[in-house]
């Protein structure tokens, strides 16, 4: 009642499908900025799921998001995978910061280089 669409669009159900692999990615970083050597298994845990998530194959949340928003889909495929890798190599918080800015700069190239 009071609403004039009943149903999700696409890109709303790739927002709500993304959502989870961010959580579980930031997640991760979380617990890496603990730095709890016990934990490190739970991070690889987390990250490995954000990114199998997020692969675009059908029963996955990225198909969802690949479909439904392509610049969504960019941003953060670039943003879990890029985390995942450096969350190897470099405390958490730094973690957040450069993917970040690879992901948006990834996102901004695509952008300008497809709708010329």
């Amino acid at each position: 009642m009071g609403r004039v669409l009943t149903k999700l669009t696409e890109f709303e159900e790739a927002k709500i499908a993304v959502s989870g692999s961010m959580a579980t990615i930031l997640l991760a970083i979380l617990i890496k900025g603990l730095e709890l050597n016990s934990l490190d298994g739970l991070v690889l845990v987390c990250a490995t799921t954000a990114v199998s998530y997020m692969l675009p194959f059908p029963g996955l949340d990225g198909i969802k998001v690949f479909f439904g928003s392509k610049l969504l889909y960019i941003f953060s495929f670039v943003f879990v995978l890029l985390s995942a890798f450096l969350l190897n190599f470099v405390n958490g918080f730094i973690v957040l910061i450069l993917s970040l800015i690879a992901a948006l700069t990834i996102l901004i190239n695509y952008f300008y280089r497809h709708n010329k």
